[in-house]
């Protein structure tokens, strides 16, 4: 009687037999699919290269592929199964490489497929945005709206929203999933479109008096007795102070000296001098008054309603620069420039013509500033590192094409459709990131809910305090109306601050522009340590503060540090200069404004 061990064998030979045989077929037809014409195939060296080496052919060889695979042997645990000779090691290995190659084949078309359609994608929706801002702005010229047509199609975009999360959840979802790729395009590039007031600053301030300079610095930031001394040569690169005996230059050198041995040779001036001592003391107005009123208003608030604290919604942040951008751009900006020093008028006008190469010179100078070091960062802020660079390209080519740097400046910022520049192109994005609040606010919509007392309660009320004290500070400081009432709304995003400014007769544009971006530089660079020193530790007060009193880059400046905070400086950002254009859109608060102003 055979034994178990032996019956077990026996039959577990005879299913290695039948399965080897099968296996043996199957790998003489996928190696050998030529084996009647086995001799030509020899006789052939251009066939023999291409098919291996030539003992592959060869019938003893052939018949020892059958050999090798039947002799496999079960000897334990340790045995070597299915043990292969040398042909079909080499058939193995030529079937394994040609199946990498074509994986590798299949995930590059996969690749450049799906970066193929993600640029579409983004093409596409960033381009009904900008399609639905030029809609919407025609519309509300064509009917004399005055009311800021951007700020129409957010509160459109966000009830749409609403009512298809109610009613159908799936399609609210796909909408935004849709405009996401345009969403991080604005976030990422949100700076720029603050740049082109600042680039062109050196005209916009060029009418305005001396003075007059002195008591916008002390309006925008009342942060600490020599605060105009660190940002008048900023906001004053090419003014004259008129004081006798002699004509004192505003440049870097002198900016050394204290403004009080300025002040001493005029009259006028040293009263203007004690009038700021007295409202710098009090804090009346400015940044740092306003960044108060938002942060101790959110607190008691929050004290009174005990709102607990819930996660929010995760922010996507934008990708980082990549080295082939920089190559990019400044291979744009070199070849531009050089074809516009030999043809000035290549594009038809001077403007379209230095447009590629002061575009290429702006966003190379924010891509290197947003590079630097934490700690240079808070010296050169990388706004001011890119408005830099714009200028510096401006006063080469000005200097090169001998046209001079007005004319560069002034092609760079034309504010005529027919013939742009590189700042009406960025400033041109400007709606765009007020109708892309309204899905910032909607992803956040159910933090806005939970905290709406404190948010809301304290957005308007520093909203208010900022439009009135501006206007009061100025009328107290002598400032003329036309250039307090530019000013107003110093407070809010440039998106939105132009819009209000375009509702009061005779303001400067270009100045609205300027005293927005400088107020952001000065929230950037002092936020956080002012909120510590305040001793602001709740992150909806950290949030709320910093928004509404910085706008946009206070809030990328904080949230870089405090993510946690990220959420409310969001909303603030855009409920703050909401509520701006719609008090100023009442007539009788906009009656009431101009009445302080004088």
């Amino acid at each position: 009687m055979a034994t178990p061990f032996l019956t077990t064998s026996t039959t577990l030979s005879l299913s290695l037999s039948t399965h080897l045989h099968r296996l043996s077929s199957s790998l003489s037809s996928t190696c050998f699919p030529f084996k009647p014409n086995l001799d030509r195939v020899r006789r052939n060296p251009s066939l023999l290269a291409s098919y291996g080496n030539p003992h592959l052919f060869n019938h003893e060889d052939h018949h020892s592929t059958y050999k090798s695979l039947l002799s496999t042997r079960v000897l334990g645990p340790k045995s070597n199964f299915l043990q292969m000779g040398p042909s079909e090691t080499s058939c193995s290995r030529e079937i394994l490489v040609k199946s990498s190659a074509s994986d590798s084949s299949n995930t590059v078309i996969s690749t450049l497929s799906q970066k193929v359609f993600g640029v579409l994608h983004l093409v596409v929706s960033l381009g009904i945005v900008l399609a639905m801002d030029k809609f919407l702005k025609q519309a509300f010229v064509a009917a004399a709206i005055k009311f800021p047509s951007a700020l129409f199609g957010m509160f459109c975009i966000f009830s749409v929203l609403v009512i298809l999360d109610i009613t159908i959840p799936a399609a609210a979802t796909s909408l935004m999933n849709f405009f996401e790729p345009a969403l991080m395009f604005i976030q990422r590039w949100l700076p720029l479109f603050y740049v082109p007031a600042l680039v062109v600053l050196p005209l916009s301030v060029r009418d305005i008096p001396a003075a007059s300079g002195l008591k916008i610095c002390f309006i925008i930031d009342t942060v600490e007795g020599n605060c105009l001394e660190h940002h008048m040569p900023l906001l004053l690169p090419t003014h004259r102070f008129e004081c006798c005996p002699f004509h004192f230059e505003m440049n870097h050198q002198s900016t050394r000296r204290k403004l009080g041995d300025i002040f001493c040779f005029d009259p006028e001036l040293t009263v203007m001098k004690m009038q700021i001592s007295v409202l710098d003391s009090s804090a009346a107005g400015g940044w740092l008054a306003s960044l108060c009123v938002a942060g101790f208003t959110a607190i008691a608030i929050r004290k009174i309603v005990k709102t607990e604290m819930v996660d929010a919604e995760p922010m996507a942040k934008p990708s980082s620069f990549a080295p082939i951008e920089f190559w990019t751009w400044g291979g744009i900006f070199l070849a531009s420039f050089v074809s516009a020093i030999f043809y000035p008028t290549a594009l038809g006008t001077t403007a379209r013509t230095c447009l590629p190469f002061l575009l290429a010179s702006t966003v190379l100078g924010y891509m290197v500033g947003s590079g630097l070091p934490s700690a240079v960062k808070k010296v050169l802020h990388p706004i001011i590192c890119c408005a830099l660079s714009a200028d510096l390209a401006a006063v080469a080519f000005g200097y090169i094409s001998q046209s001079g740097v007005d004319a560069v400046l002034g092609d760079y910022l034309t504010k005529v459709s027919s013939n742009p520049g590189a700042g009406d192109v960025l400033m041109g994005f400007l709606g765009s990131v007020i109708l892309s609040f309204a899905f910032s606010m909607f992803k956040q919509r159910k933090l806005v809910k939970r905290h709406a007392a404190e948010i809301f309660i304290s957005i308007i009320l520093s909203s208010l305090f900022s439009l009135y004290s501006t206007a009061l500070v100025g009328r107290l400081v002598g400032l003329e109306p036309s250039l307090t009432v530019s000013i107003l709304p110093r407070c809010i995003t440039v998106a939105l601050a132009l819009s209000i400014v375009s509702l009061f007769e005779g303001a400067n544009s270009s100045l609205t522009a300027a005293a927005v971006v400088v107020t952001g530089l000065i929230g950037a660079n002092f936020v956080q340590a002012t909120l510590d020193k305040l001793r602001f530790r709740d992150p909806i007060a950290r949030g709320i503060a910093t928004a509404s009193s910085a706008h946009g880059l206070g809030t990328a400046a904080l949230s870089a540090k405090e993510p946690e905070a990220l959420p409310f400086c969001a909303i603030a950002y855009g409920l703050t200069g909401i509520f701006g254009s719609l008090f100023c859109s009442v007539p009788v608060i906009r009656q009431s404004l101009l009445a302080i102003v004088g």
